[in-house]
């Protein structure tokens, strides 16, 4: 009912050479330069700095902008 025959798709030889790629990446991979500096990047740089960041503005008290309120630390007096 639904045309269980062979001639209902067009086989494609490029989407099985492609599909056969993406099984099998594991067993063609190498360590290059490349692959290397982004295993470091992801695996270290970027966690190590987060836990930078995470550290040193863990006691700071970021409150919303009043009125009044400034972000800078030397902030001079006000003349009447």
């Amino acid at each position: 009912m639904a045309g269980h025959n062979d001639h209902s798709l067009i086989h494609d030889p490029a989407i099985d050479r492609w599909a056969t790629m993406r099984e099998t990446t594991y067993q063609h991979f190498r360590w290059t330069r490349r692959t290397v500096s982004l295993s470091v990047l992801y695996l270290v740089a970027i966690p190590v700095g987060l836990t930078y960041l995470a550290y040193k503005t863990h006691d700071k008290d970021f409150e919303g902008k009043g009125n009044g309120f400034t972000w800078r630390r030397d902030v001079p007096e006000k003349k009447q």
